[in-house]
């Protein structure tokens, strides 16, 4: 049988806003407006095409999210401009919270800045389609302990404090709640006559900049390790976010803090990279395959939404917890954001329809997924996958927030009290995820 041929095309274009715009991410973000750019946001745009004709586009978005409205349009806009299926299109972002809030309706810059993005995303796809030529394909990884920890912990009183919250002056903290996964994988596409192109995925949450008294626009990790890559290796770089919604890249627990610095993270993840050890894998063909998943809303709170509205207005009036949280908790809420997750469930039918998408280049897998998956999970797909590489694209194409593990909604926390659907998300959409894979392998 002949070896299938993998031509692939790299394309990038600035996505940094051209004026003040919110930014995403902790709160209520109309009070973070952007003041300054760190540095600039890239959409980066891969084209991959077989010998058949076949193009999957992959952009690696430096953004938190996309909402489904603005990405279907966005979509739709790149398929019309260069022939390529919108159903072939995958945007996945790097789950920036220094970059524009796109979801937020109250500031007139945010339409502008989606005219933009559009714009942008169509230069880089034409930019990577034309600049498509052969390709060998090699992977390797490397094992990054201290680099990623899950920000989920058990107490030492037998207590659990799930993601960024939870008494830690009051009572130590015993151990996190699982190992994170801490392997940083690379594929590397050797072009003739052109430049190489590296790709990275890694479980790390981004940091912040700038909090909310000097708002900063900036690609965070992304950034540092792209340029650090690029400098170093003369080669094209893009990042894929991986299974993140439980990792932090710095730890509560005192022996295992590293500094919270992006910078720090970047170039770390730069140096394990350059040690990563590659070998030959087959290269093409290009395969895709999507699915809709019908998923059982969570109803549980349905009952308390008076009171859940009661909450958040509180938090509007007065964000200081002293004022909000005796009645919040009175009433079995966490936080405002377990009181608006429960009013926008109680809205929602019996269950709702989400896609999801796998494409193949070759002996690589990459799972597409529209929601911050925990990394447990996302080593569920990886070990259960039959490619020899799968990468774990999450924050794509859609923004569905948290799907927890099952012992993530047990031990609860803001991750599992936002997640719109029932216990057992994460492991069934894992499980859709590998069907997905052996139909395209």
């Amino acid at each position: 049988m002949a070896e299938h041929i993998l031509s692939v095309g790299f394309g990038r274009a600035d996505i940094s806003p051209l004026e003040p715009v919110p930014l995403a991410g902790y709160g209520n973000t109309s009070r973070r407006i952007s003041k300054v750019i760190l540095d600039p946001l890239y959409a980066t745009c891969l084209a991959f095409t077989d010998e058949t004709g076949k193009t999957v586009l992959a952009y690696a978005m430096d953004l938190t999210s996309l909402r489904t409205v603005f990405l279907d349009r966005i979509r739709d806009a790149v398929a019309d401009a260069t022939g390529v299926p919108a159903e072939q299109i995958v945007a996945s972002c790097s789950h920036n919270h220094s970059s524009p809030d796109v979801s937020n309706p109250e500031q007139d810059s945010i339409p502008r800045y989606i005219d933009r993005l559009e714009t942008q995303m169509i230069a880089a796809a034409k930019e990577a389609l034309t600049d498509r030529t052969p390709a060998r394909l090699q992977i390797g990884s490397i094992e990054t302990a201290g680099l990623n920890f899950v920000r989920r912990y058990v107490m030492e009183d037998g207590t659990y404090a799930g993601d960024n919250y939870g008494t830690f002056k009051k009572c130590p903290i015993a151990c996190h709640e699982t190992e994170a996964d801490h392997t940083l994988q690379m594929v590397k596409i050797l072009r003739s006559g052109k430049k190489d192109i590296q790709i990275a995925n890694f479980q790390m949450h981004p940091h912040r900049a700038g909090g909310f008294s000097d708002p900063r626009v900036t690609s965070d990790i992304v950034g540092v390790f792209r340029r650090a890559m690029e400098y170093q290796h003369g080669c094209l770089f893009a990042y894929f976010t991986g299974g993140s919604g439980n990792v932090n890249g710095h730890s509560r627990v005192p022996e295992e803090n590293i500094t919270k610095d992006y910078t720090f993270h970047g170039l770390a993840l730069a140096e394990y990279a350059a040690k990563v050890q590659f070998r030959d894998v087959k290269a093409g063909p290009v395969r895709f395959a999507a699915k809709t998943l019908q998923l059982p809303v969570n109803h549980s709170l349905d009952g308390k939404v008076a009171e859940a509205q009661k909450v958040v207005d509180l938090w509007k009036t007065n964000e200081k917890s002293a004022f909000w949280k005796p009645f919040a908790l009175e009433h079995g809420f966490n936080s405002p954001y377990h009181a608006q997750a429960a009013i926008i469930r109680s809205e929602l039918g019996d269950h709702l329809d989400m896609p999801i998408w796998a494409f193949s280049i070759g002996d690589v897998g990459f799972a597409v997924a529209p929601y911050e998956m925990f990394d447990t999970n996302g080593k569920q797909i990886k070990d259960g996958s039959p490619f020899t590489m799968t990468l774990i694209l999450t924050c794509s194409n859609a923004a569905f927030a948290y799907f927890p593990s099952e012992l993530g909604f047990r031990h609860g926390g803001y991750s599992a009290d936002i997640c719109r659907f029932t216990p057992g998300v994460g492991e069934r959409t894992a499980e859709e995820f590998l069907g997905l894979l052996k139909e395209i392998r």
